[in-house]
């Protein structure tokens, strides 16, 4: 059996060849014998018939053939091939489908005549080995074998298509693979209207066709591809003439010339672009075939040990030169397309050579106007610093100087107001005591301005009760609101924690000043203060957000962008009448936004404020918090010895009075020398410093107690000074001090130094 036979066996019908006798007995057997006339009739019939089928398959061959022979696109041929398998050889329909590696493994059709177009793509034909994959154009994809299918209604592997096969006519088919050197370009699919219809000749005729066929293709992409390459090869030419042309650069190709020693002794021009005619102004024809020599009129040709080196190894250079023939200064690439030859790309870089060199010169000037300036910002910047400490020590002084008498005139009249007196003078003495707080609030505004904008304020981190602080700071300001008939209300939200961390004194300074504001701007109506959880920004911190609304005056839109500035007042009548120093609220600023927040305020003239402040707060541990309380609650043991250093008599004269009416024991001396010889002569529990003092000042008595030159060297040393700028407390602490006290001080900070030495003394 054939190799033929075996690939055609699996999907053909059984076929019994002619003239085998014992097969013609036994289809015999039993039968009456026919007429031999009808016989000889039939099987004409039979060759007329197998004739037939092969003159197609001739047909076919033979006009494949000739338009393999003219064809001149590939696609255009499988169509013309389909077409004339069923216009010239009589088939029913002929169609060449492609392979896909898709997940399908889809037959993909790409000519077909003989039926309408989108059925082959609606038939899901494939040519993997699955139900859709297993018909006659699906195994011949897949094996790269012919395949027969001789009757279309009986084979099992053309049930999915055999009903549609019927309704077109459609009877027996062959699948011809398209083998190319490469591979499987595709399968060409033959449907014929009768069974059995390729056997013998046409069959080995079809088979030859599809080897023909893939020739045919195989040569037409060689000559298309060869097309292709020529006109590739031209377009580059055509590009690389037009690139010639119209380089940007001038371009000219050498040849490099060798005398009888075979040592490089010239080049010659072999050619030259436009731009190499235009920047030299040598023209193509007369540079074409010169030497070097000649043609630029030097002793001998420009640059040649460079160009034989690149000419003979292939390198390529890049220099740029000045060429004194035509006083011109040049950039130059120079590369070897082969050996013995250099192509030369160069440019005239004399202007830029020019700007180049003003630009030296500029920059050297330029240079020595930075150097000059240098200086002068130096000396303005070694000017700002001497103005700034100039400022510093200026408001030291003024605080020192200023702080010293209001301590003196606060604390007398504190002390004249615990004395029985006259109802008019008591008056008189609370106008004085309100005066003097007023101008300390003014003092401390100027100074707490200028510490914060040189960033010298720092907060303090202590626990404190926010209940507590809101209360004591917001009962003298419902006072005063309820004096002026205001309507006055405080809320705090029930879910806030009542212990927080942070610096107590600065936050009741901001709220003091926002609603200070509202309370002197409103007339009638009221003031509401709230504080609510706010969101922070940090989520490991707790948000506080306070709102302060009133019935005030309003504040100008227009104004509002800058009423945080410092030294900013409305300027209106109205805002004219109450006064200030513009400082609260730019101070109120930069307090809440050294608390990690932001303040805000919506107004409207006429009709009130609200004023915003979110800041930020450390998380505390309840317990360590009420700990911290508990301690600081705790009383100054009574009867304490206390030394009191003090050059100012009426502060002497202030403290030692309200010390001794608390009912401690007071020493007063007037300089840091007189301290040293009390200390020498008695123990004490604690000492009030003051800073500034005549013959030894306390600083220097401080470091001498520490030293062991007067008695008790770890006895409580607190600075009481009106030294109060950023720095001040560190300096001090810094000296050996323990603790710190600006004048004035209030009876509660006194206290408080008081309970710190009381718990000093206890530990010790």
């Amino acid at each position: 059996m054939s190799d033929q036979d075996e690939i055609r066996t699996p999907l053909s019908s059984p076929h019994t060849p002619a003239g085998d006798p014992a097969a013609h007995e036994s289809a015999l057997a039993g039968i009456a014998c026919p007429d031999p006339a009808e016989l000889l009739a039939a099987e004409r019939d039979r060759l007329d018939g197998l004739l037939r089928r092969s003159n197609r398959a001739v047909r076919a061959y033979s006009a494949c053939s000739r338009l393999i022979v003219k064809a001149s696109d590939e696609t255009r041929l499988l169509r013309d091939i389909c077409r004339l398998m069923v216009e010239t050889a009589g088939y029913r329909m002929a169609w060449v489908g492609v392979p896909l590696n898709d997940q399908q493994r889809s037959l993909v059709p790409i000519a077909q005549v003989g039926i309408e177009d989108g059925y082959l793509q609606k038939a899901r034909i494939s040519w993997g080995d699955n139900e859709f994959g297993r018909g006659p154009t699906g195994t011949a994809a897949r094996t790269g074998k012919p395949i027969v299918c001789q009757d279309i209604q009986t084979d099992p592997n053309l049930l999915p298509w055999r009903d549609e096969a019927a309704r077109r006519g459609y009877a027996s088919s062959i699948a011809l693979p398209l083998l190319l050197k490469d591979g499987l370009v595709g399968v060409l699919t033959v449907y014929a209207d009768e069974p059995d219809a390729f056997e013998h000749d046409e069959f080995d005729l079809l088979v030859e066709l599809a080897g023909t066929l893939a020739f045919g293709i195989d040569s037409l992409r060689a000559r298309v591809a060869r097309r292709n390459a020529e006109q590739a090869l031209l377009d580059n030419e055509r590009k690389l003439r037009a690139l010639y042309e119209s380089l940007e650069e001038g371009l000219c190709l050498h040849e490099i010339v060798y005398d009888d020693a075979g040592r490089p002794c010239d080049y010659t021009i072999i050619d030259v672009n436009p731009k190499y005619e235009k920047i030299l102004g040598i023209t193509r024809k007369a540079a074409a075939g010169a030497s070097a020599k000649a043609l630029y009129g030097a002793g001998e040709p420009p640059y040649l040990d460079i160009y034989a080196r690149v000419a003979e190894t292939g390198e390529p250079v890049y220099f740029e030169t000045y060429f004194p023939p035509l006083d011109q200064h040049f950039r130059i690439s120079a590369f070897s397309p082969q050996r013995g030859q250099v192509a030369v790309l160069f440019n005239d870089i004399s202007k830029r050579k020019m700007a180049e060199e003003e630009l030296k010169s500029l920059n050297e000037t330029l240079e020595l106007r930075v150097q000059e300036q240098t200086r002068e910002l130096r000396a303005a910047m070694e000017a700002a610093t001497a103005a700034n400490r100039a400022k510093s020590a200026f408001l030291a002084n003024m605080s020192h100087e200023i702080r010293t008498p209001m301590n003196g005139i606060l604390g007398m009249t504190q002390l004249a107001l615990k004395q029985e007196l006259p109802e008019e003078v008591r008056e008189f003495l609370l106008l004085v005591q309100r005066s003097g707080r007023s101008l300390l609030e003014i003092i401390n505004d100027i100074l707490d301005i200028s510490r914060i904008e040189a960033g010298k304020v720092i907060l303090e981190n202590r626990p404190f009760s926010l209940r507590e602080l809101v209360e004591a700071t917001l009962k003298p300001l419902e006072i005063a609101a309820r004096e002026k008939g205001l309507e006055f209300r405080c809320t705090v939200d029930p879910a806030l924690p009542d212990l927080q961390m942070g610096d107590g004194g600065r936050l009741r300074q901001v709220l003091t000043n926002v609603a200070g504001n509202a309370v002197k701007f409103t007339e009638r109506g009221c003031v509401a203060v709230s504080v609510a959880p706010g969101k922070a920004m940090n989520p490991q911190r707790t948000g506080l957000l306070f709102a302060v609304r009133d019935d005030g005056i309003g504040i100008p839109q227009d104004c509002l962008c800058s009423i945080f500035e410092n030294f900013e007042q409305i300027d209106s009548p109205l805002h004219v009448k109450y006064g200030g120093t513009g400082l609260g609220l730019a101070i109120s600023k930069g307090l809440v936004e050294m608390m990690g927040g932001v303040i805000w305020v919506e107004s409207e003239l006429g009709k009130g404020s609200t004023f915003s402040f979110l800041i930020e707060l450390d998380r505390i541990e309840e317990a360590a918090a009420v700990g911290g309380k508990a301690a600081q609650a705790r009383g100054p043991k009574p009867g304490l010895r206390v030394l009191l250093a003090e050059d100012d008599p009426i502060n002497r004269l202030y403290a030692t009075k309200t010390l001794q009416l608390w009912g401690h024991h007071v020493e007063a001396v007037e300089n840091g020398q007189q301290a040293l010889e009390a200390l020498r002569a008695a123990s004490f529990d604690l000492v009030l410093m003051d800073a500034l003092m005549p013959e030894l000042d306390g600083e220097q008595a401080t470091r001498l107690i520490r030293s062991g030159h007067a008695g008790d060297r770890d006895v409580f040393i607190v600075a009481v000074t009106a030294y109060a700028l950023q720095g001040d407390r560190e300096r001090f602490l810094g000296a050996g001090m323990n603790d710190y006290m600006s004048k004035p001080f209030t009876h509660e900070e006194l206290q408080g130094v008081l309970h710190r030495a009381t718990a000093w003394t206890r530990r010790r």
